[in-house]
């Protein structure tokens, strides 16, 4: 081996010794480092875990309130003649104004179809049950029921309470809409 010359290199002679590492202290670094990246790894999985878990809740509540949303909007202008109402069927008439500004009707009516609730819209025969025309839209999905209660005072609707049941979630949803007057 060749001896290094101190007058040629002074610096690398004179501080060989002093900040050279020993194998023991690049261990120990490793290892430190090593333990670092798992612990802040572990903590990037529980964050992303959290995330998921509370996006599919914030998902959820979503779905409900969206739910409930629609309802309410087709509530407030349904109709509060008793017979404007098929309370089995979940179906009503709802006014509102057209394009021209002159008030028309449309019948609307919710119904459950594979665990999904659909919003139905077109021309109901009150008086045969059937619909003569319909358009039928998505409106949520995990859906196990749903029960209507017209609270009634002689041969007007008053109010309308809707209870709610998904698949996924437990508990209920309750929507009240107090009906204005037509």
């Amino acid at each position: 081996m060749k001896k290094i010359k101190k007058e040629k290199y002074p610096y690398i002679a004179n501080g060989l010794r002093k900040s050279s590492f020993t194998l023991i202290e690049v261990a120990i670094y490793l290892s430190l480092l090593l333990l670092i990246v798992f612990i802040f790894s572990n903590f990037v999985k529980n964050i992303r875990e959290f995330s998921v878990l509370s996006s599919k809740i914030s998902d959820n509540i979503l779905k409900k309130n969206l739910f409930a949303d629609v309802i309410k909007r087709d509530l407030i202008s349904a109709s509060s003649k008793k017979l404007d109402w098929n309370e089995d069927k979940f179906i009503f008439k709802k006014y509102f104004l057209n394009s021209k500004d002159e008030p028309d009707v449309v019948c609307i009516g919710y119904e459950i179809r594979k665990n999904s609730l659909f919003r139905i819209e077109g021309r109901y025969d009150f008086l045969n049950s059937k619909w003569n025309k319909r358009i039928s839209s998505f409106v949520a999905p995990d859906f196990e029921s749903f029960n209507l209660k017209l609270h009634k005072i002689r041969d007007r609707v008053i109010s309308v309470e809707v209870e709610c049941k998904f698949h996924k979630l437990h508990e209920p949803k309750n929507i009240f809409t107090r009906l204005r007057n037509i």
